[in-house]
């Protein structure tokens, strides 16, 4: 089977994939994955999310059966991506990247993909945004999108993805944007409550600002967060992004307990409470 798109479709042909094995009728011969989208990584992951839109809640899939036996980055296949989609795909590559390098799982192999990743993140995806047709900033991302998934295909991810499930079961914002716009304040609550984490946030705030120790190359970090978000036109809060106010408010105790549960947040370099994971949605209004 032969799946091209991005994410979503990647996501739902390995679904189809893993089904069709169990039952007998698969493509024995394995995935091949041409990615139209630099984002997901799905082209070399195990994983694979689905959504439930009776019950609003994300389906996590893993399998190694679902891992592609080929997988092309073609940087020509995300030329003409828009804009936005530009932005948000690419967030979600830098979500991947700084939290497989803080999750608990870390080790020197994903330390070394993540790291590269975040580089190339900060390097390229303003010109991707700005400047679509450059092909040389496309490929960038493109690379940095699958180093980004090997890394946390292999170490875990944290609860920046775990809240932007619950939120995207909920309501329509695209799973890029929600991690842009929590992680800032994902990775504040970590640095607070575990030495390690902040140690490992200042090494890449320091590829933002290279002067920078200690709890000023933290501060970059997210600085350096906040500023990619404006200049990609994402906003702070979740109004801003669509939702209503009251319906978000009235669904944050329930996406908080949902968050809680979800296979992201044993990984998360910092162990929340239901109410610390409220507390880091209402930051979104």
């Amino acid at each position: 089977m032969t799946r091209t798109g991005g994410g979503s479709v990647m996501d739902a042909a390995k679904a189809m994939h893993k089904a069709a094995l169990d039952s007998g009728f698969g493509a024995t011969e394995g995935l091949i994955a041409i990615p139209t989208t630099s984002g997901s990584g799905s082209e070399v992951t195990s994983f694979a999310v689905l959504t439930d839109e009776r019950t609003h809640t994300k389906i996590p899939l893993v399998s190694p059966e679902m891992v592609a036996k080929l997988a092309i980055l073609d940087p020509e296949a995300v030329i003409g991506v828009p804009p936005r989609i530009t932005a948000d795909s690419g967030m979600d590559v830098l979500t991947h990247a700084v939290e497989a390098y803080v999750s608990t799982g870390a080790c020197d192999f994903s330390d070394a993909l993540a790291e590269k990743a975040v580089e190339l993140v900060f390097a390229h995806l303003v010109r991707c945004y700005t400047h679509g047709e450059d092909r040389d900033a496309r490929g960038h991302m493109h690379n940095a999108s699958c180093l980004a998934a090997m890394a946390f295909d292999n170490v875990g991810l944290g609860i920046t993805h775990s809240l932007a499930h619950a939120l995207g079961g909920h309501f329509p914002v695209a799973h890029g944007r929600l991690n842009a716009m929590l992680l800032p304040h994902v990775i504040a609550f970590n640095a607070e409550r575990s030495t390690l984490a902040a140690a490992r946030y200042a090494r890449l705030g320091r590829l933002v600002t290279p002067s920078a120790t200690g709890s000023a190359a933290v501060t970059s970090l997210v600085a350096g967060v906040r500023r990619l978000n404006q200049q990609l036109g994402i906003p702070e809060l979740i109004v801003e992004a669509g939702v209503a106010q009251d319906e978000f408010r009235a669904a944050i105790d329930q996406m908080a307990s949902s968050a809680l549960e979800d296979g992201c947040t044993p990984s998360n370099p910092a162990q929340p409470t239901r109410e610390d994971l409220v507390l880091l949605l209402r930051k979104l209004g």
